[in-house]
């Protein structure tokens, strides 16, 4: 197996983990909406160690994300917060899969951010309408990681970094056994 397929695995753990998570979270009416926050404080630190590796967003995705993000100032139309300041989370979570590519240098912890948002996201369908509705749906449709680069190479973790996601995850009660 090569090193770009140990960085491909963690983001998949990491989008289907979150998307496990976020299903079963948005379907308990008195879930906590720092929830998500909490379940990434648990993988963030797998990740950290690996920041010093960089590559380039790549691809007519990524490009897409960015033109998409600038274009259609996504920061206006899908606001991150209500006007009593609560964060509106699907917004959010759309936000950020559009930001992180456009702002900030990919790392495997990025790249397993964008992975996190997008799992947060699945479980939200039913909140856009129109526009938002067509990104959300291209979002669900790119949710591997060479959707994003093609330099998984350059930004590889070591083999059993993604079990060991998979192992914090599991203190939130995701199991993804399958994947290994």
């Amino acid at each position: 197996m090569s090193m770009a397929c140990e960085a491909a695995r963690c983001f998949s753990v990491v989008f289907q983990g979150t998307k496990s998570f976020r299903s079963a979270h948005v379907k308990d009416c008195a879930a906590d909406p720092k929830a998500g926050l909490e379940f990434w404080k648990q993988i963030r630190p797998k990740l950290e160690q690996f920041d010093s590796a960089t590559a380039s967003w790549g691809g007519d995705w990524p490009k897409f994300l960015m033109n998409t993000y600038a274009a259609e100032d996504m920061e206006e139309k899908c606001p991150e917060y209500d006007s009593q300041g609560a964060m509106i989370e699907p917004n959010h979570f759309m936000l950020q899969v559009l930001r992180i590519p456009t702002k900030e240098t990919l790392t495997l912890r990025e790249l397993c951010q964008v992975a996190l948002n997008l799992g947060q996201l699945s479980a939200h369908r039913d909140e856009f309408v129109g526009r938002h509705a067509e990104v959300f749906d291209m979002m669900m449709a790119r949710s591997s990681a060479c959707d994003f680069t093609q330099e998984l190479d350059q930004i590889c973790p070591p083999p059993g970094t993604a079990e060991a996601l998979c192992r914090a995850m599991g203190q939130y009660g995701v199991g993804l056994t399958d994947h290994f």
